[in-house]
């Protein structure tokens, strides 16, 4: 997430900070599975890069933050 923070600054750091606080929160009651899948995408984004340069990676991002946010 270091690589979001220098390409996009603090504002586009925190957008994203935000938006996986929303997801988090809205798929934790209902789905065990999607919350699980994110705080892996969390835990590995740490570490690695390619959540966010990769283009498999970003649409299962997509996918992941899509569920989340159904029927929400």
């Amino acid at each position: 997430f270091l690589l979001s923070l220098s390409e996009t600054g603090l504002t586009g750091f925190l957008v994203l900070v935000f938006l996986f606080y929303l997801a988090l929160k809205n798929s934790s009651p209902r789905n065990k599975t999607v919350a699980a899948a994110l705080l892996f995408i969390l835990l590995t984004g740490f570490f690695d890069h390619y959540w966010l340069t990769l283009q498999q990676n970003q649409l299962l991002l997509a996918i992941a933050l899509g569920l989340s946010f159904k029927n929400a």
